[in-house]
């Protein structure tokens, strides 16, 4: 959020805890200047639990199906990679009301808005095993994760120290939108070139990740190109909630994790990484 931003949701927190209806701002773009009135409307229980209640139940589930992924296998790469991933996004949708309201968790939510592409990517790259990119550069992974802390840094440090954020975080959100459709094409890919076992497994995981995967991808690739529209990104990201519980029900039903106690007997063939 920009310096002015700042001030203009400081000004509107002031009018509104005084018990003023609107305040009036003055506009400029370009050399044309022009002086508006904004509503103050406060939230009704209903469009709370909406907007803001559906993101926490969804970062509810986040964390729950990665502690479950570090419960049966803590050493599997898998586990650890989904649990990376569960994390970010869990930590994105408990902040993203914050970010657009009290600005109380705003470093949080940049950590997490900074880390959560390249954890998406490497998840991508490891359902249901490895891909041969990830056999051929083992460094990939923490590679992304330390450009994804450089980012973070990045965006978090000039909000704390009050100066503007730069100008890639206005175009993070594409990247952002991007990491959701290269997860989804990805996916697609590795079930199209699968067989036998391996397309069960991902055929058990496509309903609750790819639709709400596209959704995201699709509105937040769009942003930049389209500038913010509505509401829409906040009434989509609750649908990722749908991605956990699904995972979590596909890792735990073929043992993805490789904990070899919940696996059955007609389940013991070997996989072949694609």
């Amino acid at each position: 959020q920009s310096e002015r931003g700042r001030r203009l949701s400081q000004l509107v927190s002031r009018a509104a805890s005084a018990g003023a209806a609107q305040v009036t701002v003055d506009v400029r773009r370009g050399a044309g200047e022009r002086r508006i009135r904004l509503a103050i409307e406060r939230l009704d229980g209903a469009t709370w639990w909406l907007v803001a209640g559906s993101l926490f139940f969804a970062g509810a589930l986040c964390v729950a199906a990665g502690l479950v992924a570090l419960w049966v296998s803590p050493r599997a790469r898998l586990a650890r990679t989904f649990a990376v991933v569960a994390s970010a996004a869990a930590l994105f949708t408990f902040t993203f009301f914050d970010y657009h309201t009290s600005y109380r968790l705003v470093p949080l939510f940049l950590v997490s808005f900074a880390m959560l592409p390249g954890a998406l990517c490497m998840l991508a790259l490891r359902l249901p095993d490895d891909a041969p990119v990830l056999r051929r550069f083992p460094w990939l992974e923490r590679a992304t994760t330390v450009a994804g802390i450089a980012v973070a840094a990045y965006f978090a440090l000039p909000f704390m120290l009050d100066r503007p954020i730069p100008r890639l975080h206005e175009l993070w959100s594409g990247v952002l939108g991007a990491s959701f459709l290269f997860f989804v094409l990805a996916f697609l890919v590795r079930y199209l070139l699968a067989q036998g076992h391996r397309r069960d497994i991902l055929r058990a995981l496509m309903v609750s990740i790819a639709p709400p995967f596209a959704a995201v991808g699709l509105v937040l690739a769009a942003e930049p190109l389209v500038g913010r529209f509505s509401h829409a990104d906040v009434l989509v990201y609750p649908t990722v909630a749908l991605a956990p519980l699904g995972v979590a029900f596909a890792f735990v039903r073929y043992d993805l994790w490789g904990s070899r106690v919940l696996r059955s007997e007609e389940h013991t063939s070997e996989l072949r990484p694609t």
